[in-house]
């Protein structure tokens, strides 16, 4: 549960920072940036760590191993966070900020119906009931936290439905990616962070495409880093590490463990932003402190648990093994290979 502390500490490091950065007498810096240099440190740090695990050598082996089928299962995470990342801007420029938040809260529930059809998990009743409390308490801090804010342009109706039809695409593709992620890291690939490095080589050009079609104008005039200061870099740091931290969870524990850990860290989030920017703690965010931790305490309850649970002989069944065979067989060559040249 350690990585759980991490993942929640980090997320209210991340909104504070945030916040403070959009308070303070800061210059405005590209969020698009930040996801695009965010990549690029993960990708170099799980570089680095196979590196150390398998030599250069090595990790060549396990590349050149790789076939245009794995390629696109990698691909496939890659562009729903893509596509996910595009359908909210588009969201938050046609939808007040409270409707947004508060329709984005369905990846709770998106998440876990794609647990039940892709892992062959099923929650028990008490465990559904537990994921609807948590989407409703989370949507209730985002309400309370947003409740100021009003639309400063008045949409059309057809505008406004299909941005929150956009948001609702949004946050299914969100916990569909979350649950592809977590099959392939417990099912097909032995390495956390090898699976790492090759999902950070698809993302970074997704990332990098998005920022170019976005902010190309900006780009054009002040360069990529434009506002970047210390507390930027912290927010894009803290990213990268929030990332590596959430491959940890999916790999040893689940998708909905990483959500109820956010659904948590926004909680605290509030109250550390009451204290640090004043801002005023409202009944509803009690209330949705109070059902949150209701929520927590159901979904982890023994009773709540399912009797019989067959995802780990399912999975190993119906999912392909030729992933960690290769893998497997790559490891091997370079074990051999170092053999014989300590040999020689």
């Amino acid at each position: 549960m350690f990585a759980v502390a991490l993942l929640v500490a980090q997320n209210v490091a991340n909104s504070l920072a945030i916040q403070a950065s959009r308070t303070g007498h800061h210059e405005r810096y590209l969020p698009s940036s930040c996801v695009v240099i965010a990549e690029l440190l993960k990708l170099c740090f799980s570089c680095a760590m196979c590196l150390k695990q398998w030599s250069a050598k090595g990790l060549i082996i396990r590349i050149k191993a790789m076939t245009l089928r794995h390629h696109i299962y990698i691909a496939v995470p890659a562009l729903s966070y893509a596509i996910q990342n595009n359908l909210m801007y588009f969201s938050l420029s046609h939808l007040d900020v409270s409707t947004f938040q508060v329709l984005n809260q369905t990846k709770f529930v998106a998440s876990a119906l794609f647990a039940a059809l892709m892992l062959q998990r099923k929650p028990s009743s008490l465990q559904w009931i537990a994921v609807v409390l948590i989407t409703c308490s989370v949507s209730l801090v985002e309400v309370s936290n947003m409740k100021q804010q009003k639309t400063s342009e008045t949409q059309s109706p057809a505008i406004h439905q299909l941005a929150a039809l956009a948001t609702l695409l949004a946050s299914a593709l969100s916990g569909f990616a979350s649950v592809f992620v977590e099959k392939m890291l417990k099912h097909n690939f032995e390495s956390l962070h090898f699976f790492n490095f090759l999902l950070g080589s698809h993302s970074i050009w997704t990332a990098g495409a998005t920022m170019v079609v976005l902010d190309r104008e900006h780009i054009t005039q002040k360069g990529i880093l434009q506002g970047y200061d210390e507390l930027t870099w912290f927010i894009v740091i803290n990213q990268a590490f929030g990332g590596i931290v959430v491959s940890h969870i999916l790999k040893y524990l689940s998708n909905l463990t990483k959500l109820f850990a956010c659904a948590i860290a926004i909680l605290m989030s509030t109250i550390c932003s009451s204290i640090l920017f004043k801002t005023v703690i409202t009944a509803h965010f009690c209330l949705a402190a109070t059902i949150t931790v209701c929520s927590l305490l159901v979904y982890i309850h023994p009773s709540a648990q399912p009797s019989v649970d067959k995802l780990h002989e399912t999975v190993l069944v119906q999912s392909p093994s030729r992933h960690r065979v290769i893998l497997q067989a790559a490891s091997s060559q370079n074990v051999k290979d170092r053999a014989e040249h300590e040999d020689a």
